[in-house]
């Protein structure tokens, strides 16, 4: 999981192929300083992430809330995995969060 910074308002989280439930608080941390940079726009690289697990899920779910309160957006961008995608529409999850496919 690494962070690639666009500008002092724009990052990309990039994931890894799994991310488990330990990789929670370090995720958390992360995007906490992130916030705190004063961090708008977060895009979540899923190119070639296969599992996410719930914790974590929960945490980026808890950023896109806080990003939406200060005008910004968290969004994902490039879910191949066809595991995830059932997942993300099961749970509704394009109801509250702009996921795209950006390649």
């Amino acid at each position: 999981m690494h962070v690639e910074k666009i500008d002092n308002q724009t990052a990309v989280l990039h994931l890894p192929v799994t991310v488990e439930d330990e990789d929670a608080p370090k995720m958390k941390q992360l995007l906490q300083t992130l916030y705190e940079e004063g961090l708008q726009f977060l895009q979540v690289d899923f190119t070639v992430t296969e599992i996410l697990r719930s914790p974590c899920l929960g945490v980026l779910v808890l950023y896109h809330k806080k990003l939406i309160e200060r005008g910004g957006e968290l969004t994902f961008i490039n879910v191949k995995s066809s595991r995830l995608k059932h997942v993300f529409d099961m749970i509704d999850l394009r109801r509250v969060m702009n996921i795209e496919e950006i390649d």
